[in-house]
């Protein structure tokens, strides 16, 4: 994994503790993560899709043992976001995971598509993207940062919000 070990624990405790429909992540790089993701759709019954620009990760056994290169796909995420759109929009909980070469801007394109209880996080956290670089987001599209404790924590240099469910008071 190109990630500190700290974030398994923080994907364990958000993964077992939320229902989702699918984990959609972006930059799969060498596919460490990715190999986390698979495991834990698999398990759920969930769709997993993982998008790079290119393949970097290697057939190991444990990638052929889950069929990898199944849910891999080649896609500049930037320039053509509306497959990963369509996947959001879809019925069910998605969570979005930035981890490409412009977390920001995937941020921004993404986060407004993001239905109620939906989560997005980005990785590299106070390196490449921080605060300042989402709160207009954040506010504009009922945003909350959720499990920040485990997030510094763990050292992780991930951040993740989750879409507010909006409550009817009639």
């Amino acid at each position: 994994m190109q990630q500190g070990t700290g974030v398994l624990v923080l994907w364990e405790h958000v993964l077992l503790n939320t229902k989702f429909s699918r984990i959609i992540e972006l930059g799969t790089g060498w596919g460490g993560l990715s190999l986390y993701f698979a495991l834990w759709c698999e398990e759920r019954g969930a769709k997993f899709h993982t998008f790079d620009i290119a393949k970097k990760w290697k057939d190991t056994p444990l990638a052929k043992m889950i069929c990898l290169a199944s849910y891999f796909h080649v896609l500049d995420v930037l320039h053509n976001p509306q497959p990963i759109k369509e996947l959001i929009v879809r019925p069910g909980p998605s969570i979005v995971f930035c981890d490409n070469g412009d977390k920001r801007e995937e941020f921004r394109q993404l986060a407004p598509i993001l239905k109620p209880g939906d989560i997005i996080g980005v990785h590299d956290w106070g390196r490449e993207i921080g605060r300042r670089d989402v709160t207009d987001v954040m506010v504009d599209h009922l945003l909350d940062v959720i499990e920040l404790d485990l997030c510094r924590i763990t050292d992780s240099h991930t951040r993740l919000f989750k879409k507010r469910e909006i409550s009817c008071e009639c």
